[in-house]
């Protein structure tokens, strides 16, 4: 069982869910938690995939069909969550779920190509000088379902990305799109609207 495969970390804690197939991909080296009742569920076999986890209550569901080559999900502080639903495929991203109650949703059957940051935080503060008050706070991160993020793409904070939406190669998103568009630039605007796509060449 995975909770006796990693029983033997620090004595510090985790929960970890699942069969031992399902973790396929993940080495023991691979994984690094430091606190307590964080969790991982995975239903999908990975590959070249690396968890940090700091802090206490994070949880990570990967849902069932997903492909995901190699990814580096990453928490800090209290109480995130990252979660990737059903049939969707990654080949090289960087998911950040730091500041408590934050999260990442990335939806059913959506196609994530290489190079690709999200993040639900700017890591450090921005202060306002008058009042002394923090002006940057985290935000939560949503990725509609059957989305196509291209290559080198970076989504900040705060972002929704409406179903079956494209985001373009080099795009830097900071605000949220609605259903059915191209997005494109630095930073990301609409390009076209009214459209969907297929992971087949028709």
């Amino acid at each position: 069982m995975i909770r006796n495969l990693f029983s033997k970390v620090k004595n510090k804690l985790f929960p970890i869910q699942g069969y031992n197939n399902y973790v396929k991909g993940v080495s023991r080296r691979n994984i690094m938690i430091r606190g307590n009742n964080n969790s991982i569920i995975c239903k999908s076999k990975l590959g070249g995939v690396k968890i940090t986890v700091f802090g206490n209550d994070h949880k990570l569901l990967i849902e069932e069909d997903c492909i995901i080559k190699n990814a580096h999900f990453w928490f800090e502080d209290q109480d995130n969550r990252i979660i990737i639903k059903s049939k969707t495929t990654i080949e090289e991203a960087h998911l950040a779920a730091c500041e408590t109650c934050t999260e990442i949703v990335i939806g059913n059957d959506c196609m994530l190509s290489s190079d690709i940051r999200i993040v639900t935080t700017d890591s450090h503060s921005i202060i306002n000088v008058h009042d002394g008050e923090r002006i940057n706070h985290a935000k939560s991160v949503v990725i509609g379902d059957h989305c196509w993020i291209g290559t080198r793409v970076t989504i900040n904070k705060g972002v929704e990305i409406g179903h079956n939406s494209v985001i373009a190669s080099n795009t830097l998103v900071t605000k949220s799109f609605p259903n059915n568009v191209v997005i494109g630039g630095i930073p990301g605007t609409i390009l076209k609207e009214g459209i969907s796509w297929l992971r087949e060449r028709i």
